[in-house]
């Protein structure tokens, strides 16, 4: 009876724990991310999406989703601004590179559950897009000012 007692909570626990630490290791932040901090299962799946330009470094990295780095990723280099998503199995990308850029407007989150909205303005205006980056520390504040430092 006691082996019963014990054994059942492992049981039970075993699967959370599990999960757990799969979602420690292999899924994306919930914040705004320098790229180095970025778990290295993370960078090798955004690197299957957006292959770096010459010269170029990967500065900041946010993700939406919530198993995977390849549903969705908004990434800031040194070069450019990237945003991709998954619908169904397919693939989206937007991209502009910092000369191309005309322009941007801020939405900030309005709750904690809620992600800033960074719509960047390319100069064709049928190409802006949409960069999403979460407010958790203030990392979104951080990202912009990187963007504003570049566009300048």
């Amino acid at each position: 009876m006691v082996a019963l007692s014990v054994g059942v909570p492992l049981l039970v626990l075993a699967p959370v724990l599990a999960f757990s630490i799969y979602i420690g290791l292999y899924s994306p932040d919930i914040k705004v991310l320098e790229w180095d901090k970025v778990v290295a299962t993370g960078r090798s799946q955004v690197l299957e999406i957006v292959q770096p330009h010459e010269g170029e470094t990967f500065k900041y990295f946010y993700s939406i989703g919530l198993l995977s780095f390849k549903e969705d990723g908004n990434l800031i280099t040194d070069k450019r601004i990237v945003s991709y998503w998954e619908v169904d199995g397919e693939l989206y990308l937007n991209e502009s590179a910092y000369p191309d850029i005309v322009g941007y407007t801020v939405t900030p989150a309005k709750t904690w559950i809620d992600d800033t909205v960074v719509v960047v303005n390319h100069a064709d205006a049928d190409y802006d897009f949409e960069l999403y980056l979460s407010a958790e520390d203030g990392m979104d504040k951080v990202a912009i000012s990187y963007i504003k430092s570049q566009i300048q």
